[in-house]
C-alpha cells in the first residue's frame, strides 16, 4: 500500500507542475515577444529602453570574394551594404519618425539603435521586415580593471624577466607598466 501512495503522489505533484507551466488565461503569447532579448522586455517595463532592431533582409556581399584587388572587393562590399541598407530601412525609418523615438541607422549589419518604450518595441518587434531586437545595455568598466595592466603584458613581463636580479627584475616590471599605459 505504501508505494501505491508514493505513486499517488508523485503523480499529483507532476500534474501541478504541468499546470503551474500552461498560462493562467489559456491565451499564447504574443508571436513578437519571441523576436526580442528577455533583457530588452524587462527593461521596457520600467521605461524607455535602448534597442538594436536586426533587419530581416541582410545584403549578400560574397560575389566580392570574385573580384580581384582588395580595393574593388572592399569598394563592392561598402556599396552594396551601404545601399542596401538605405533600401530596406526607409520603410522602417519612416515608421520611427512618426513615433518620434530616437534612433540610428547601421549599415554594416543592417540594423537601427532605437531608444523607445514598450509601445514601440511591440510595434517594431511585429513588423515582417525586423528579424530581431537584441539588448544595447549600458556598460561601466571598473576604473580598477581598466588600469590594470593586460594578461597578455604581464605573460611577455614574466618571460623577459627571468634570469634578473631583483633590483633589475623591479626595474624592468616599472619601465613594462609605463609602457602599457602609453
Amino acid at each position: 500500500m505504501p508505494r501505491i501512495q508514493s505513486s499517488i503522489v508523485i503523480l499529483a505533484i507532476a500534474t501541478a507542475l504541468v499546470a503551474a507551466a500552461i498560462p493562467a488565461t489559456g491565451a499564447p503569447p504574443e508571436p513578437w515577444r519571441a523576436k526580442v532579448d528577455p533583457w530588452v522586455l524587462d527593461a521596457a517595463a520600467a521605461g524607455e529602453v535602448e534597442f538594436l532592431v536586426f533587419l530581416a533582409d541582410q545584403a549578400d556581399v560574397s560575389p566580392a570574394a570574385g573580384l580581384g584587388s582588395k580595393r574593388e572587393k572592399g569598394e563592392y562590399v561598402y556599396r552594396t551594404l551601404s545601399e542596401h541598407a538605405a533600401r530596406t530601412q526607409a520603410s522602417l525609418s519612416r515608421t520611427l519618425d512618426r513615433m518620434g523615438v530616437a534612433w540610428q541607422p547601421f549599415w554594416v549589419a543592417n540594423m537601427i539603435w532605437v531608444r523607445g518604450d514598450a509601445s514601440a518595441l511591440a510595434a517594431l518587434a511585429a513588423r515582417a521586415d525586423v528579424a530581431h531586437l537584441y539588448a544595447n545595455p549600458h556598460v561601466t568598466l571598473d576604473a580598477a580593471t581598466a588600469e590594470a595592466p593586460d594578461a597578455g603584458v604581464l605573460r611577455l613581463r614574466s618571460a623577459r624577466t627571468s634570469g634578473r636580479n631583483a633590483a633589475q627584475d623591479a626595474s624592468f616590471q616599472d619601465a613594462s607598466i609605463r609602457d602599457a599605459n602609453l
